[in-house]
């Protein structure tokens, strides 16, 4: 999973890891000042602040998977699919972009995250492929600088930009589960507690009590076939001390299920890749309450999906 965080004792340090299944020719790119680069709907630049990240040149123009200016802004784009949505068409009066070339246009025109923000206020992210047979990617981007950094996410909602205090930024859900989910690492206690984590940030506590919730998990991946299989119990006495465990399943969906009582679970997932256009995924799920002290039916789910690319 790719993950971009930051880092600040003094300096700056931007930073991402690229968790990629296999080789798309990348490399170090480096953009000069006096590079010219042109956008689809916006005016060429002949000189501009230069760049430097990780990405493809492709018909000699760069595609950035991340970068930096010379002003010390930063921009890393992560996979974000089933939840990226793209206008299919330019919208008068503001700043229309085509997701292959947000990286260097915003690093063209904006030396920091107040500017880049000030820009995205009025930007709009189109699904404008580079060329035929090369898709639109499905990203989501974190942006930072010395000072702080955000999360902008295109999606059926429109363009949303986030304040980013964790100063972290990984790939799917949307940004907005993720902060909900530092819920679950605060410390554990039967009152109120306040976070440790360092940073000021708001939160929503949830859930009160004390449960247990545990599982191991095995996989095996193929080039064709990858298998998943997950075995846990849980002792949680009541709907009140509930614990959320985030489970797969079919894209674009994703399942956090909430696990009360005393009992055991599996489930096992499995996704067939038939070929690019035909690729089958199964998930089978059980859930059982042998030792709980209330009387609750077990319960067992199916679900099989087709996806078919053309």
């Amino acid at each position: 999973m790719c993950t971009a965080t930051t880092l600040r004792n003094g300096d700056f340090y931007f930073g991402r890891n690229l968790d990629l299944g296999g080789q798309h020719g990348e490399k170090v790119l480096v953009v000069p000042r006096a590079f010219p680069l042109s956008f689809r709907h916006h005016k060429a630049l002949e000189r501009h602040e230069a760049i430097i990240g990780m990405g493809v040149m492709m018909n000699g123009y760069p595609l950035f998977y991340d970068g930096a200016n010379e002003s010390g802004l930063a921009v890393a784009g992560l996979n974000f699919p089933g939840n990226a949505v793209y206008a299919e068409s330019i919208q008068e009066g503001r700043h229309n972009v085509a997701v292959f070339e947000f990286i260097p246009w915003l690093l063209t025109h904006a030396g920091s995250v107040d500017e880049a923000e000030l820009l995205l206020s009025s930007t709009v992210l189109l699904s404008e492929p580079f060329a035929p047979g090369v898709p639109t990617a499905t990203l989501h981007w974190m942006i930072s600088d010395k000072e702080r950094s955000i999360v902008v996410e295109s999606t059926s909602t429109g363009l949303h930009v986030y304040d980013n205090k964790a100063e972290v930024l990984t790939n799917n859900p949307e940004f907005p589960f993720h902060m909900f989910s530092l819920n679950n690492y605060t410390r554990l206690s039967p009152s109120d507690q306040k976070p440790t984590f360092g940073i000021d940030m708001d939160y929503d506590v949830y859930c009160k009590g004390l449960g247990g919730l545990g599982y191991i998990e095995g996989s095996r991946k193929g080039s064709k076939a990858s298998v998943y299989l997950r075995l846990g119990a849980f002792c949680i006495d009541s709907w009140d001390d509930r614990i959320y465990v985030y489970e797969r399943n079919a894209p674009p969906s994703f399942s956090v299920e909430a696990y009360y009582l005393r009992g055991w679970n599996s489930s096992l997932y499995a996704v067939y890749d038939f070929n690019w256009h035909h690729k089958i995924y199964f998930r089978e799920e059980t859930r059982q309450y042998p030792w709980s002290r209330v009387n609750k039916e077990a319960f067992w789910a199916l679900n099989v999906q087709y996806r078919w690319v053309f």
